[in-house]
């Protein structure tokens, strides 16, 4: 752990007291956002399943704009003062909510563009976990905050047989974890308590996933089969959480160790 101890020493374990509790707040913001905007689609959809006549007033889509014009404004302030630790929680929020408005966008002006909105949604989430790993090097906590928003989405994944209607409900209390363990970052103190916390919570929140999945299931499956493709999704999300939590720590480690080893 000591290449964990010496990244902490950097400014970005450093929390200012007088903003401490606005931070909080402000890193949850995002997470708790988006949780917002997946389960009001969700419940909609559940309601009205001929919701996807024009895709651009989609509830997702119109609710994104607004989210889109805080991003930006939350990018700009964090250039501008040196990128205080909970801006962070947005910089991974702004490059996917951009690339999400602009594939709609894109799909209003000619909806033969699919191939072009599938490879900017690709470049978007290729973006945040490479930013995320180079970020880790220098600013762990900076790069977590960033980085944080892969896991709850990449929890949706595993959702396409529950009801419209519990995935919504899921969907928010996801976010809502996410939203706390994002203000736990920021009053963590260093990336040795901010990343045991989150791998903990991850894990746990994976397995209530695999609960609510073999439970509510709509698949034509027995029992048996739906509890163990629950295990399956847990280890496989196990896997992903651990490579998320301590992937970059590993990979700088063994560079670093290759380097003082190279002639």
């Amino acid at each position: 752990m000591s290449a964990a101890v010496r990244m902490e020493s950097f400014p970005s374990a450093v929390h200012p007291p007088l903003t401490s509790r606005w931070a909080t707040v402000l890193a949850a913001l995002p997470h708790l956002c988006m949780g917002i905007i997946i389960s009001i689609d969700l419940f909609v959809r559940s309601y009205i399943p001929g919701h996807k006549t024009l895709p651009f007033f989609r509830s997702s889509t119109i609710l994104f704009i607004p989210l889109l014009a805080v991003c930006l404004v939350v990018f700009f302030y964090a250039r501008r003062q040196h990128a205080p630790l909970w801006t962070a929680s947005w910089d991974g929020y702004t490059v996917m909510v951009t690339m999400s408005v602009f594939t709609v966008l894109l799909g209003v002006v000619d909806e033969d563009s699919y191939v072009f909105q599938v490879g900017f949604t690709i470049l978007a989430l290729l973006a945040v976990p490479i930013g995320y790993f180079l970020r880790f090097r220098y600013a762990p906590l900076h790069a977590m905050l960033m980085g944080l928003l892969l896991l709850p989405f990449s929890a949706l994944i595993f959702l396409d047989t529950v009801p419209l209607f519990h995935q919504a409900v899921f969907v928010l209390a996801l976010y809502l974890s996410y939203a706390l363990l994002a203000a736990w970052v920021v009053i963590s103190p260093g990336w040795t308590a901010a990343v045991a916390v989150g791998w903990v919570v991850s894990l746990l929140l994976s397995a209530v996933q695999g609960v609510v999945f073999a439970t509510y299931s709509i698949a034509p499956a027995a029992r048996s089969v739906l509890q163990s493709e629950a295990r399956s999704m847990f280890f496989i999300q196990a896997g992903l959480i651990s490579l998320f939590y301590f992937g970059p720590w590993l990979l700088w480690k063994l560079r670093d160790v290759l380097v003082r080893e190279a002639p």
